[in-house]
Order: structure tokens, then C-alpha cells, then sequence
């Protein structure tokens, strides 16, 4: 079965292209090599918390030339994957004389891995010439689970949504044709706008994924023989224009064994400047004869809509990847922040939470898009009462919504350059969030080292601010014998670290733990010691069997507030 979607902020993409199975394991030996050698490097990388997988993107070429037995291998060649990135809970392959891949692969499809057809995947040897025919049938095989779609036809998921991600999958192959070799091409009667069923909104990040390189490769072009030539695709104007008009802000693509990114300024049909960034993975499996290296892309999404790109490379016969010294900043944000605060209040008997964040000196930055939407917390299943409001800067006319679900705040009118910067605040109540005693924690927590003994609060950091300001302010019950039994931590995701002393202020009962420029995704973590209390009575209306389900029901509700 395959792990849950969830996600925070910012969102790290992992791009591979061009593996070319042959799936024969002698034809695959040294491109089975490289492919463990990719596994090994993202799964080392997760681990170490420096990127955490949200989809998998391939740009087409998953196998040489279309065949049951290649799509075999490259079908578990992404479900390996897929599981070094915590995808799947357990191993799974696509076995012979299975006719079609396993439950598992559909889970994931269009929802952890997004697939486009390469020239390789669609015609013979990857040439599109003689007039020769696409073999549909082998791509429907893997991205067709109920046999739908007509033949000559490549996409039954034309879109689709991963979390805030718009995903637009593209077939950029063309139609058959006499002598067009590798080229590729969008055919005009492609309807390439997003489905009206699928609900794409302004909280959306709007990507797209091609096969053929929609932007010339400038130093590989040596002459009208060059095989770039015959490499491009034949109407990338046509297909750039429609995607600005889209608001597709990132096209990933392959073909070219390459690794490039690209900024480009794009006028749509309504004369307005849109900014996108065109990225191009390098063969995963088979280092190009110009450069001889294979390679694989890490992209990171932040909540401000800005875009950066790592290329990791690894010559064949060394044992390791390596990226450059510092990724590549594709395109720039729509907007900063000058200052976030986060305050938690444990403010009654019941342990409820009250939690107030604002941002302070909030500004869309020029020649970017208005700011219609900012990204903010996610909170499904979670029973919370909240207000949003601007404190400084068009207060009387500017509103202000947060779409839980969506997780994002909706800001009417948009904000501008012009505008100025302003303040928001968001505040939200949680009913029982907060352990009060030591049997209370035990409960909610379960048996374990220091279990019962302390409470925490986590935030988990997704928005970049020059300044940031985390507090739980505690109230006198919860005075601490010692200042230094309070702990901070602060740490990436899935990384451990050692607590160091808080910050406590004993006049007003507050933990405090302050950063300056961090660079999400990290957590920020406050930790205190809870007085000692035995179970209620049995028999009175706070019994223990019934303050036992009250309790779990509210540690499931707190593990949604920690995400």
C-alpha cells in the first residue's frame, strides 16, 4: 500500500528523465548500476533531512524502445524509488506473467508520480519517421488501469493535483510523420487547458511536464548537421504561449541527456509578464558522449512561488553524486516577509490552545504577479475556530480568508508592489491540544522514556522571514522548579538534535525561542516539565476510562497540529 499524501512547505520535486530500460538484465547492466547509485543518493539525502520527497516527476524516456518486458523494468525501477522516498510503506514490483503493474503503482500514479511519454516510450528505437504509428498500447498498459483509452491516444490523466501542485502532462511526441527523427511537437488539436473538474485555484502552483526541450541547448548547436537539429521541438512558441496564458510558472522536461535551467519572460493574451522557469533533467541511466555524466534534479517549491533547482551528477565510475556549490535560483518569489511571530497560549483548565500568528512587513515584490493567495498551515480533520484580519495597510478594505483545507491565505483585494507592505494575523483555537498533568501526557502519548513528564509545542517553519519569533506562553501553573529544565530545539525534519535551555521568563510564565534568516524547512520545538497527578477517581464524570478516550481522541488531534 502507499503512504498517505500530506505536505508542508517548501515542497522538494525529485526530476529524473531518460532511463532507457531495455528491460533485458544484461542490455541493463551498467544502467541498473546507475540507477541503484540515484536510489542510494535520495535515500541517503532523506535521511539526512536535506530534502523531502513530495512527487516524483520523469519526463518521458522510461525505456529504449516499447515493450512489455522494458516497461516491466521501468515501471520498478520508479517503484523503487518511489520507496527510498517513503512513498510506500512496503516493498512491491510488477512480477512476469503479471499483465499489468500493481495496485501500488496506481495508487501512486498522478498522485506521488507524474509520467509523461518520451520519443523512446511511443515509437520504435524513438524515431518517428516512415509514417510510422505510436504504440499506444504499451503506454496505456502502465498509465491506463480499466483499458479506456482509444487507440493512438497517450494521455488518460490529461492533469492532475498533488497537494498544491498543478500538474499538466503534456505529450510532446507529434503525430506520425515521414523523416522527423527525434523531433518532437505538441499537436494543435491538444486541448491544453486545465480540466474544469479538476479545481485548480489561485493557491495552486501551476507546472507542466514535456518530454522534447521546448529551448535550444545553445552550446551543443555546432551546425545545421548538429544533432540538436533534430532533437528540438517543432513548435515551442505554440506551447510556451499557451502555458504562460495557463499560468504555468514551471515546465520540466528531458531528451536531451542534458541538464540546463532556464528563466524565461513570457507575454500572455493579456499583455501581462509572467515568469517561467524551464528545467531540463540529464539522463538518469546514460551519461550523454558530450559530458559523461548521469544526473537527476532536486526542485524546491517555496511558499512565496519562488523556484530553485539543485542538478546532482555522477561520473559513471565514481561511487557517489555530487552537486554544484550552491543551487540554482530558477526565478524569484512574489513576495517577502519582514517578520513572523508565532504565539501559543495554554489558557484554561482544559488544556486549550490558542494560537496567534502574524506576519509583519509583508510586501509584493515589483515586476511579480499580485499576490492573490499566500501559502499557510494546513489543518484537515482538526475541529479549529479561527479569525484572519490585516492590522496595517488597506485595513478597511482589504479581506482576509484562510482555506484550511487548502492552506493558503485568500487575499481580496490582491496585494501589489504599489500597494505597500501590510500586516496579517491569523488566530485559531484548539479544544484540548495541550497535556496538563503527567497521567494527562501518558495518555495522550502513550508508555516510553520520559513519557508523562513533559509537554512540547512544534512549529513547524515553511514560511522564509528575516526574523522569526516562536513563544508559549504557559500560565503560573506551570512554573518549572528549575528555569533549565525548559528546552529548545530547532532542527530540520526527520532530524534529531540536542535540546538546548529555553528561554523562560519567569515574571510571565513564556518559553521563547527566536531565529534569525532561517532557511525553511526547519521545526522549532519548546519543551517543559509537567507537575505529577494520579487518575480521576473511578466513578466521578472525569473517570479514568472515560479521560482515557478523551485524551486519545485529542493526541490524534494534536498529531494533525504537529503535522
Amino acid at each position: 500500500m502507499s503512504a498517505q499524501l500530506s505536505w508542508q512547505w517548501p515542497l522538494d520535486i525529485l526530476h529524473v528523465s531518460d532511463l532507457h530500460f531495455f528491460g533485458d538484465p544484461v542490455l541493463d547492466s551498467a544502467r541498473n548500476a546507475a540507477w541503484r547509485a540515484l536510489c542510494n543518493d535520495v535515500a541517503q539525502r532523506r535521511r539526512k533531512g536535506v530534502v523531502r520527497p513530495h512527487i516524483i516527476a520523469c519526463t518521458g524516456d522510461l525505456v529504449e524502445t516499447p515493450s512489455e518486458k522494458a516497461f516491466r523494468r521501468g515501471v520498478n525501477a520508479l517503484l523503487e524509488l518511489a520507496e527510498e522516498c517513503g512513498f510506500l510503506e512496503e516493498s512491491c514490483a510488477w512480477q512476469e506473467g503479471e499483465e499489468r503493474p500493481p495496485e501500488a503503482w496506481w495508487q501512486l500514479l498522478n498522485h506521488r508520480i507524474f509520467l509523461i511519454p518520451g520519443n523512446h516510450d511511443v515509437f520504435a528505437s524513438g524515431l518517428r519517421i516512415l509514417f510510422l504509428g505510436k504504440a499506444s498500447g504499451e503506454w496505456a498498459r502502465i498509465t491506463d488501469p480499466e483499458g479506456r483509452v482509444p487507440p493512438g491516444r497517450l494521455e488518460p490523466t490529461p492533469a492532475a493535483l498533488a497537494g498544491p501542485l498543478a500538474v499538466r502532462m503534456i505529450d510532446s511526441n507529434g503525430s506520425r510523420a515521414f523523416w522527423k527523427t527525434a523531433r518532437g511537437s505538441v499537436d494543435r488539436q491538444v486541448d491544453l487547458a486545465w480540466p474544469q473538474d479538476l479545481g485548480v485555484g489561485d493557491h495552486h502552483f501551476r507546472m507542466a511536464l514535456v518530454h522534447a526541450h521546448p529551448l535550444q541547448v545553445p552550446f551543443f548547436v555546432q551546425g545545421v548537421f548538429d544533432d540538436e537539429a533534430s532533437l528540438m521541438m517543432d513548435n515551442a512558441g505554440f506551447l510556451l504561449k499557451n502555458l504562460a496564458d495557463l499560468g504555468v510558472r514551471l515546465i520540466l522536461h528531458g531528451h536531451r541527456h542534458y541538464p540546463c535551467c532556464y528563466t524565461l519572460s513570457l507575454q500572455d493574451s493579456r499583455d501581462a509578464i509572467r515568469s517561467v522557469a524551464i528545467v531540463g533533467a540529464g539522463s538518469a541511466t546514460k551519461a550523454p558522449a558530450r559530458w559523461k555524466y548521469v544526473s537527476y534534479n532536486w526542485v524546491r517549491i517555496y511558499p512565496d512561488q519562488r523556484v530553485e533547482v539543485r542538478i546532482l551528477r555522477r561520473d559513471p565510475e565514481a561511487p557517489a553524486f555530487s552537486g554544484f556549490a550552491s543551487p540554482v535560483a530558477a526565478t524569484l518569489g512574489d513576495f517577502s516577509c519582514e517578520r513572523l511571530e508565532r504565539v501559543v497560549k495554554v489558557w484554561n483548565s482544559f488544556g486549550d490552545l490558542e494560537v496567534t500568528t502574524r506576519f509583519s512587513g509583508l510586501r509584493a515584490l515589483p515586476g511579480r504577479p499580485p499576490v492573490r493567495c499566500i501559502p499557510f498551515e494546513r489543518r484537515v480533520g482538526s475541529q479549529v475556530e479561527y479569525s484572519a484580519r490585516t492590522l496595517r495597510g488597506s485595513a478597511g478594505s482589504r479581506q482576509v480568508a484562510w482555506d484550511a483545507a487548502a492552506g493558503s491565505l485568500e487575499l481580496d483585494p490582491p496585494l501589489d508592489a504599489a500597494g505597500g507592505a501590510i500586516d496579517l494575523e491569523v488566530r485559531h483555537h484548539l479544544h484540548g491540544g495541550a497535556a496538563l498533568t503527567s497521567w494527562q501526557a501518558l495518555q495522550m502519548y502513550g508508555a516510553g522514556p520520559g513519557a508523562g513528564d513533559r509537554e512540547h509545542q512544534r512549529y513547524a517553519l515553511e514560511f522564509e522571514a528575516r526574523d522569526v519569533s516562536f513563544e508559549v506562553h504557559l500560565g503560573s501553573r506551570f512554573s518549572p522548579p528549575e528555569p533549565e529544565t525548559c528546552r529548545a530545539r530547532y532542527h530540520r525534519p526527520g532530524q534529531s538534535t540536542e535540546s538546548q535551555e529555553a528561554d523562560w521568563n519567569a515574571a510571565t510564565h513564556v518559553l521563547a525561542l527566536d531565529r534569525e534568516n532561517p532557511k525553511p524547512p526547519v521545526v522549532l520545538e519548546l519543551e517543559w516539565p509537567l507537575p505529577e497527578a494520579a487518575a480521576p477517581e473511578p466513578g466521578t464524570s472525569n473517570s479514568n476510562q472515560w479521560a482515557s478516550v478523551r485524551l486519545a481522541l485529542l493526541a490524534w488531534q494534536r498529531s494533525l497540529l504537529d503535522g
